[in-house]
């Protein structure tokens, strides 16, 4: 039974309660003081790792990692030598499994402005579609149905800021409060012009700026921007809309200390280098390494970008600090996933319990699990890391091998380039008809779509891994079976631009 007549699903990307509380508390986020004030206030656990494909993919289709196959921007390949997938996760990896979708084929239209991994534009019978980063930059707004998309506004080149990850602080804000105001304006338009069951806009600019602003009065200045956003977005919905504002994962100061986990796996007899070898790199990676390193930045994206897909892919694998290991003779790698988050890669299953052993006892160590722990799902085995190693959150995970430091200083230069990281909790919070005063109890993103579901009586899929927040809200949720699925095994379309924006934020390996 319906509780309210929409249900409003905001989401602030990387927005953390350390952060968000000081602001309260000065007064600064009038707007979401009067939400928390008619509702609840919670921490939102996120996924392992806690990143943003791996935590808006879950949050969508209310899956667990181990069943979505996204824990990151490339997959992962256990069967390749890097362990990765040169192709980027997409909406292809959604589509057919989404909690959106799945409203749509029960009649429920829904509408998306800017949900994160949406590109391309997700079909959605009924609905509309903006699609949300990582996108590529476009002419016109990327929407489903397609023609939609000249019908609102400027885009592309009307967006007078460079492309993010390519321009000075000053223009990244411009950016990040273009998209973050653009994005805003469409989903009030819908608001006001559809009777959507279910609305979603993302925020990214809370995440872009907090990596590159940390502690700085300017990040706090977009918070009181994207709190114009939420009050603007709740007069658009009406009273009798129910209001969740999410974040898929916090942020904290970035480590000062990285630990190189197959310097360590190494020197503790687990991994074996191969004999062509340099100095902990394949001759070719060294090779590589040379002519990446004595061009400018741009000059060896745009040659990378030249080369034909397979040659690009060798030259990945090649390329990847790992080619330097004998893999024949090597028990186990490392898996790069997250900054405090890495995985173990292990040849013979049997040896895991030893070797989550050594690992829990490591300093630098805060937790670590098999697989099986954490996830569950048909990509457990191919795109999932035997083991999971959360560091300490002072301590990232380093990419050298061999002989050397298995820990070492992050240097200065670094940490003023990229100030802060991802954190594990997120924030939740929720007002309207049908939601109480009640915070939800170890909340997590896989929750978050099939609650909002829940307060407009639409009937849920039986085989979630995410839950209603019952103890939060006076609805009853009702459940169907979950028709035919795709999504996991698409590819989305290659596009370079895209590729040189992720990395130039740090979220893929520079090759």
């Amino acid at each position: 039974m319906a509780i309210a007549e929409r249900a409003l699903v905001i989401g602030w990307d990387g927005a953390g309660w350390p952060l968000v509380d000081p602001l309260l508390a000065a007064g600064r986020l009038p707007h979401l003081a009067a939400l928390i004030e008619r509702g609840f206030a919670a921490p939102l656990r996120s996924t392992i790792p806690p990143v943003t494909p791996a935590a808006w993919t879950s949050m969508a289709c209310g899956l667990n990692p181990g069943r979505t196959g996204v824990l990151g921007f490339r997959h992962l390949d256990l069967d390749r030598p890097s362990a990765f997938d040169p192709t980027l996760a997409s909406s292809a990896d959604l589509q057919g499994r989404t909690l959106f979708e799945h409203a749509a084929a029960l009649g429920e239209p829904v509408s998306l402005a800017g949900w994160p991994m949406t590109w391309p534009p997700l079909p959605l019978p009924g609905g509309v579609v903006l699609a949300g980063w990582p996108r590529p930059r476009t002419e016109v707004a990327p929407t489903w149905p397609a023609t939609l998309g000249r019908r609102l506004g400027p885009w592309g080149d009307g967006d007078p800021t460079p492309r993010w990850g390519e321009a000075s602080a000053e223009q990244e804000i411009a950016a990040a409060a273009w998209y973050d105001r653009r994005h805003t304006e469409i989903a009030c338009g819908w608001l006001r012009e559809r009777t959507d069951a279910l609305a979603a806009v993302v925020l990214p600019g809370t995440d872009h700026l907090a990596h590159l602003l940390w502690d700085e009065p300017r990040l706090a200045q977009h918070y009181e921007r994207a709190d114009d956003h939420l009050g603007a977005l709740v007069d658009a919905a009406g009273p009798n809309t129910a209001v969740l504002l999410v974040s898929d994962h916090g942020f904290g100061p970035a480590p000062t200390r990285r630990v190189h986990l197959d310097r360590w796996l190494f020197q503790g007899g687990w991994q074996r280098l191969a004999v062509e070898s340099r100095g902990g790199r394949s001759l070719v990676g060294a090779a590589a390494s040379a002519v990446r390193h004595g061009l400018p930045d741009r000059a060896w994206g745009e040659l990378r970008d030249r080369l034909p897909p397979r040659l690009r892919r060798w030259a990945y694998e090649r390329s990847a600090p790992q080619a330097a290991v004998d893999l024949s003779r090597t028990a186990a790698t490392r898996v790069e996933l997250y900054e405090s988050f890495v995985g173990v890669r292990v040849a013979d299953p049997g040896r895991c319990e030893g070797l989550l052993d050594a690992l829990r006892a490591e300093p630098w160590v805060e937790r670590a699990w098999t697989r099986e722990e954490l996830f569950s799902g048909p990509f457990l085995t191919t795109r999932v890391p035997h083991l999971i190693v959360e560091l300490d959150p002072d301590v990232g995970a380093g990419s050298s091998v061999g002989e050397g430091a298995v820990v070492e200083a992050v240097p200065p230069e670094e940490l003023v380039a990229w100030p802060a990281t991802h954190r594990r909790t997120g924030i939740a919070v929720g007002a309207g008809p049908g939601i109480g005063s009640q915070p939800p109890t170890d909340a997590g993103v896989e929750d978050v779509i099939a609650t909002a579901l829940a307060l407009v009586g639409v009937p849920l899929p039986d085989d979630l891994d995410g839950r209603v927040w019952t103890e939060s809200i006076d609805a009853t949720p009702t459940f169907v079976e979950r028709g035919p699925q795709g999504g996991g095994g698409g590819r989305g379309p290659s596009d370079p631009s895209l590729e040189r924006s992720l990395r130039k934020l740090g979220y893929l390996r520079s090759t």
